[in-house]
Order: structure tokens, then sequence, then C-alpha cells
């Protein structure tokens, strides 16, 4: 659980992360990220760019969406008080929006019980009611993540897109085909938001022959041969 008084804005988890990169000494790192872990990742990757072979990226955005209905409309109904309030008491986001994530199939018991142990108590829950919110209230991090993209262009990147997802359309679809546009696209037709646990047999088997492709060369030279 995060130490009190830790904000679980989008900006400060970034720092962690980049300070668990650097203190892990981790290179040579794959970037797997959706929805907010899209910005959070994608701004790590874009300050330690030498630590970061390639990028692949769920159905998520990196940029502000202020003035946009369709986000707008969700962050002040799940970020406003009453929905804050929901999110901390009732455990509102796991209990609607991990069903709701799931096109192909029905999240089973036992895996919302996993689900609801994971964030047993409102003070867990602290991050889960502060993220909608930053949709519209992070402009500026988005702004900062949007404008470095262009650091990433020069490595293997894979966007897998899941076509039955509430949050995210092909309108961003679209945008990121024109922000990494030699990026290889695969598209998961009938899947919902949260497309690794919802079609992941698709989202393993394209994401491990990406990789096989994207750095052939690296694996068809190995350092030494008897």
């Amino acid at each position: 659980m995060a130490p009190a008084g830790f904000d679980g804005r989008p900006a400060s988890l970034a720092a962690v992360i980049e300070r668990f990169v650097v203190d892990l000494d981790l290179t040579d790192v794959v970037l797997v990220a959706q929805d907010w872990g899209g910005p959070i990742g994608l701004r790590v990757a874009e300050l330690l760019p030498e630590r970061f072979a390639g990028t692949v990226l769920g159905n998520t955005w990196a940029w502000p969406v202020t003035g946009h209905r369709h986000f707008e409309r969700f962050s002040t109904l799940m970020g406003g008080p009453v929905g804050g309030w929901l999110i901390r008491r009732a455990n509102r986001f796991v209990n609607v929006m991990i069903p709701a994530g799931h096109r192909r199939r029905s999240v089973g018991s036992a895996e919302m019980r996993h689900y609801r142990a994971a964030l047993a108590t409102p003070e867990r829950r602290q991050a889960s009611a502060v993220l909608p919110r930053e949709i519209v209230h992070s402009a500026p991090f988005l702004a900062d993540v949007a404008s470095c993209l262009h650091l990433l262009r020069d490595r293997p990147a894979l966007l897998l897109w899941a076509d039955r997802d509430i949050a995210f359309r092909r309108t961003e679809l679209d945008r990121w085909r024109r922000e990494l546009p030699d990026a290889t696209v695969v598209e998961i037709p009938g899947a919902g938001h949260f497309l690794q646990s919802d079609a992941p047999v698709e989202f393993a088997d394209a994401l491990r022959a990406w990789h096989r492709t994207a750095f052939a060369t690296r694996q068809a030279s190995p350092e030494s041969t008897d």
C-alpha cells in the first residue's frame, strides 16, 4: 500500500517507477502498458530512453483530453465527490468497472474475490478514486508525455487494440497510428477494455510473435557458439 500522504497522481506514480527502473539498473526493457499504465509508463520511457528497447501498448492514450466530452463525462462522474466516495466506501470501481471492462466473457466469482481482496479497504482504494479525476486534471502531465512521444519512434512498437472497449475507441487508435507510424497494429475483435484478461491467448500470441520479429537480429546472433 502507498505510504500516507502519497497523492497517487500520474506524475507521482511515474516518478516512483522511474526510480524503480534506475535503482534496479534495468536495461533492454520492453514497456507493456494499458490504460493509465500507458502515459505513466511512457513518461518513464521518455525520461530514460536508453533503458527501453521497445513499446507495447494496449488500449490507452497519452495526450490531454480536456474538452472531449467522452472523457470529461467519465472523469466528472467517477472522479467527482460522489464517485470518489462510492469507490472508497463501496469498491465501486472493482464491482462495476471490472465486469464492464470484459466483453468476451464474464468475470467469475473467484476472480472478483481476488480483485476485491486487493482493494479491501478504503485506504487501498485511494488510487482508484484519484485516477478517474486525473483524466482531466492531469492535462499538463499528459501534455508533457505527448510532446516527447517522438523520442520513442526509433524503436519497435506494438499496438494491441480491443475493438469493444468502453473507454478507448478507434479515435484513439487512429491517433496512435499517427504518433507511432511504424508500429505494428493488431486489433482484437470482440475484446473489451481489459484485453489482457478478456482475450489472454490472442494478447500473448500477438506479443510473442511481434517480439520474435522485432528482435529477430538479436535473437539470431548469440554471443557465443560451441
